[in-house]
């Protein structure tokens, strides 16, 4: 068989994991405070938080005809397993989760 996408698509460094295709070695940690609204020492905390967290589809195969072909490419595969990493590092539980499909 021929090379896969991912083989030897790097011929620099070794050490990259030859599954990622994209980099995320520049992705930051969460800013808690991002808008510097945090509570400061002895202020009474918030009651309650709430966040709303939109994910579009990785990349496609857009060219196809009917849904069934329409699936991620092994772009959009590393796409999603980027985001989920993501999210599992957020500082708080994710306790809903609501999908759609591509149609």
């Amino acid at each position: 068989g021929g090379k896969g996408a991912a083989e030897g698509a790097s011929k620099e460094g070794k050490d990259k994991d030859p599954n990622a295709l994209v980099d995320i070695s520049g992705l930051q940690v969460y800013d808690r405070n991002w808008d510097g609204r945090a509570p400061k020492e002895g202020d009474p905390k918030p009651k309650a938080s709430r966040f709303i967290i939109l994910v579009r589809h990785g990349h496609y195969l857009d060219n196809k005809k009917t849904d069934e072909e329409r699936v991620l490419t092994s772009t959009g595969r590393q796409q999603a397993r980027v985001v989920a990493r993501r999210l599992a590092d957020m500082p708080w539980d994710i306790d809903r989760v609501i999908v759609s499909d591509m149609a």
